[in-house]
């Protein structure tokens, strides 16, 4: 697992390495800060912690960008199907520097946007700061099942997000508020329905959902919405075939293991989880 964290218009380079630092047992092997402040006063900032897992050189270094650093990345999580996206954007004229799939999310999304989500075959969660516009915007994603967690904090223009919940009290202005409707959910139901959680003004982005936080002008309006967007199930192919196990850790198989899921059986939970979870939310 790695650890992500991410600012927009709140903090300040001490608060991203605090929430870095404090995720440091998700990534021993590497640590990465990046940050950029804009002429309209907008700050965004972007915090990783690294365990390497495919590509164990510095080469996988993160926060990573695009050759052109207008696409930067923070990212938790192993992509099955890497290398097929690989080759294909290689095909397109996309150039790599790493055997990482984060580099291969990264590309994916500048090829194909939002949409990039659906191509996606395992478990992420990961953030895209993209400045290719005038308009700087925050691309976040969840893997369909929630299998990596992603916590954000939400006040007007102000946005924090981050891989625990205790990064996020780092953040000046969030505090460990219990939630009471959250406790009653949990002492009735056992658990809190998404996007919940036990914290007041904390909350999770629902699996197998994304969503983009754009217009961080101080007196812009919020534009991040928790439903702004869902894709449907990858675990299946598209010919209905079984997936092929995927063993793709550089680490040996007794340091990191990965569950079997057929394809078939994937897809057909993916897509009741994604009917209740569409229902839980359609109320919002």
């Amino acid at each position: 697992m790695c650890g992500i964290s991410g600012l927009a218009n709140c903090g300040d380079h001490e608060t991203l390495a605090r929430m870095t630092s404090i995720q440091a047992h998700r990534g021993p092997d590497d640590s990465g800060l990046w940050e950029q402040c804009f002429p309209d006063g907008s700050y965004f900032a972007l915090g990783s912690r690294r365990l390497a897992i495919l590509d164990l050189s510095p080469d996988g270094h993160m926060p990573m960008c695009n050759p052109q650093r207008t696409l930067w990345i923070t990212y938790n999580g192993e992509v099955y199907n890497f290398r097929e996206l690989r080759r294909e954007l290689r095909a397109q004229g996309h150039q790599f520097v790493s055997e990482s799939d984060t580099e291969v999310v990264l590309h994916l999304y500048e090829a194909e946007g939002p949409d990039c989500v659906k191509r996606l075959n395992g478990m992420f969660a990961f953030a895209i700061c993209d400045l290719r516009s005038s308009r700087p915007a925050l691309f976040m994603a969840r893997d369909h099942f929630g299998v990596k967690p992603f916590y954000y904090a939400h006040h007007g223009n102000r946005f924090a997000f981050a891989s625990e919940i205790k990064a996020l009290l780092q953040v000046p202005g969030i505090e460990a508020e219990l939630d009471p409707e959250s406790l009653h959910q949990y002492l009735t139901f056992l658990w809190v329905p998404d996007p919940a959680t036990m914290f007041r003004g904390i909350l999770k982005l629902p699996a197998g959902h994304y969503a983009v936080f754009r217009d961080l002008h101080p007196a812009g309006r919020r534009t991040c919405g928790r439903n702004s967007g869902a894709f449907p199930a990858f675990g299946g192919r598209p010919d209905g075939q079984r997936c092929p196990d995927r063993r793709l850790s550089e680490r040996g198989s007794g340091f990191l293991q990965h569950r079997r899921y057929d394809g078939a059986g994937a897809a057909a939970a993916g897509a009741h989880l994604h009917h209740h979870i569409s229902a839980q939310i359609s109320g919002w």
